[in-house]
């Protein structure tokens, strides 16, 4: 929910005092100033996961990162939509069809390969696959 609120509500907040500040010009690309946020953030859940789960460390600790990573999950895809919307207004539709199907197609294939890779390499060593 935390990322909901600061991919949705947040953001267009964020758009507003900029655009106040710029004497009242929206510009779209202001919406990606809170996308620096979850780039800081990400890795940082993701290890706190990773190597809560291979040191076996606290509950807490895997748990915190799981959350941080999936509240970034959700605010990165919600910013970008909302901005493709604001950029190309008379193409929506066909924009948020093309960003939901890649969206999905990396889900499934980030999903369907990681069970094995983490089985195979643990969870904070990974090598190149290529």
């Amino acid at each position: 929910m935390v990322g909901c609120i600061l991919g949705g509500p947040a953001c267009d907040w964020l758009v507003a005092v900029i655009a106040k500040r710029e004497e009242g010009m929206f510009r779209p690309e202001k919406r990606l100033i809170a996308v620096i946020l979850p780039f800081i953030i990400g890795p940082i859940g993701l290890m706190l996961w990773g190597v809560g789960l291979q040191h076996h460390l606290h509950w807490s600790v895997a748990a915190t990162g799981f959350g941080i990573s999936y509240a970034v999950l959700c605010m990165v895809p919600a910013i970008g939509i909302t901005y493709v919307v604001d950029c190309y207004r008379p193409l929506a539709g066909e924009t948020l069809t093309g960003m939901t199907a890649v969206k999905n197609t990396f889900a499934f294939g980030l999903s369907f390969g990681e069970t094995s890779w983490i089985g195979q390499d643990g969870f904070l060593k990974v090598r190149r696959v290529l």
